[in-house]
Parts: C-alpha cells; structure tokens; sequence
C-alpha cells in the first residue's frame, strides 16, 4: 500500500478529499521513488528509504524536487492547522516504568477470565479445537 498511486492518490485524495498527510507503517516502505510519487508523504520509523536515499536520488535527478515540496507541504500544512508550527512543542515528560508496570497489571487483572473446567471440556481436541 506504501506504494499504491491508486490508493493514496486516486481514492484516498482525490475520491475521498482526504487533505492531510500520510504515514507509513513501520518499516513498511521498500522503494524511495515508487512510495514518494505514489503519494506516500512520511516514512517511519527512521528514514531508511526516506533519508539519504531521497537525498541522493533528488540530486541525481531520479525524483523530482517538486515531489518531495509537495509532501512536506502536506505535512506542515496539516501541523499549521493544528498550530503545532506556531511554538516549541513542550518537553515530553519524564517515563515512569514502574507506574506503567503497575497500570498493566491493573488491566490484566481486570480482564482476566476464570474458567471452570465443567464436564472435563478443557482442553478443547479434535474437532471442537479446529
């Protein structure tokens, strides 16, 4: 899908009049050429096709400038609307893993189901674990 002009350009902007930009999925880009003029605007998580590769092939003519202004301008356009362009962006704030920890096993606790083994059905074999 990174790579899809018909479902990034086709459906996704032009029938469905979607104005923002586009991630990939982690790792999920193999191409830089085919995925940038597709429509596909970021590349996550660390600019492996992105990167140095987009650098090289804008100098070596291989992608044309104008591609890669029109997805930085549907980036900043989107963090514009937002007013993310208008100061710094606050420091994230420090991570407690042992509150994190804590609030997983609330959540597991929470969401734990007892079984009772009523008539030996468990496990399940033959065709009732199909």
């Amino acid at each position: 899908a990174a790579e899809s002009a018909d479902l990034l350009t086709a459906v996704l902007r032009e029938r469905w009049g979607f104005d923002g930009w586009v991630m990939s999925d982690w790792d999920a880009v193999h191409t830089t050429a085919g995925a940038l003029t597709a429509g596909l605007d970021m590349e996550m998580p660390a600019g492996a096709r992105y990167g140095a590769p987009l650098r090289e092939a804008v100098r070596d003519g291989r992608i044309p400038e104008a591609a890669v202004d029109r997805a930085v301008r549907r980036v900043l356009s989107v963090r514009d609307r937002l007013g993310l362009l208008d100061e710094a962006p606050a420091p994230r704030p420090e991570r407690d893993a042992a509150s994190g920890a804590r609030l997983a096993l609330r959540v597991a606790t929470a969401g734990a189901t007892l079984l009772r083994n009523e008539g030996a059905a468990l496990p399940l074999t033959g065709a009732a674990a199909r």
